[in-house]
């Protein structure tokens, strides 16, 4: 993982999603991936305030699942403690984790669209890999 101090995006990812998609799409996929997290945190706030744990840990594994394709890490290892919680029904420690996900996701929000830039940058001045 290539992870600077405390970086809340593993560029390693970043990097992979470029090589597997297009490095141009990086950036858009970033986008998408922003606009449905910040409606799944919406989901998982409301399905806390109804105190339903299990549509919580439905929402918490989505978002899971996308954040580690974008090496979001502390938004996913969020993600899982707040499905675990949902799964268990303990909604106090859901209260708890959800506000350790909105933290992560604050972060995630702050850096990711300047890291998928840079990594279509990057990956596009590279050009396509050699062939062997």
């Amino acid at each position: 993982m290539t992870l600077a101090g405390n970086d809340p995006i593993d560029l390693d990812c970043l990097t992979a999603l470029a090589r597997d998609t297009a490095p141009t799409l990086v950036p858009e996929l970033a986008e998408v991936f922003l606009s449905t997290g910040r409606e799944r945190i919406a989901v998982l706030n409301e399905a806390l305030a109804a105190g339903d744990g299990a549509a919580a840990a439905k929402q918490a594994h989505a978002l899971k699942s996308s954040a580690a394709t974008f090496g979001a890490r502390h938004v996913r290892t969020a993600a899982a403690q707040v499905e675990s919680a949902g799964l268990a029904g303990d909604v106090a420690r859901l209260s708890k984790d959800m506000a350790d996900l909105e933290t992560a996701w604050s972060g995630v929000e702050g850096c990711l669209m300047d890291r998928a830039r840079a990594v279509a940058a990057q990956s596009a001045d590279q050009g396509p890999p050699e062939a062997i």
